[in-house]
């Protein structure tokens, strides 16, 4: 997981990116997970009230990584709230926006991989997580 840079201004649009790789003996290898992603991505606010989680469907999706192929993606954005949840209004404007803009605050971003080796999400689980930590003033 990478950003541009660790400080940001208020509604400045935030750079992240994270990086999976297979660097195993085959020449691919067969995944299995949710369908939101071999990626998932998530915010937590260490000043304030954002936590997203990891918001994921509950799916089983095939993904291949192939050695020394790199997936390489972009923040995503995901969050599951109802009308009553005091975050609400936030909530609907953060999905709206296609950007990644956040308030003030200190922030860690996180990437996480979450899968199954093999077919069909029955098989050793891998539980990768990288994190960036993020100031927005």
């Amino acid at each position: 997981m990478t950003v541009e840079r660790t400080q940001y201004r208020v509604d400045e649009p935030i750079d992240a990116v994270a990086t999976f790789a297979y660097a195993g003996p085959k020449a691919w290898e067969e995944l299995s997970g949710s369908g939101s992603g071999p990626i998932l991505f998530g915010i937590e606010q260490s000043d304030g009230p954002i936590d997203n989680g990891f918001w994921q469907h509950d799916d089983c999706k095939r993904h291949v990584l192939e050695r020394d192929g790199p997936l390489v993606q972009g923040f995503q954005k995901g969050a599951a709230f109802g009308a009553s949840d005091p975050m609400a209004d936030f909530w609907r404007d953060y999905v709206a926006e296609p950007d990644l803009r956040l308030p003030a605050g200190h922030y860690r971003l996180t990437a996480l991989v979450e899968l199954i080796v093999g077919r069909g999400c029955d098989g050793p689980p891998l539980d990768l997580r990288a994190s960036v930590e993020v100031t927005v003033r």
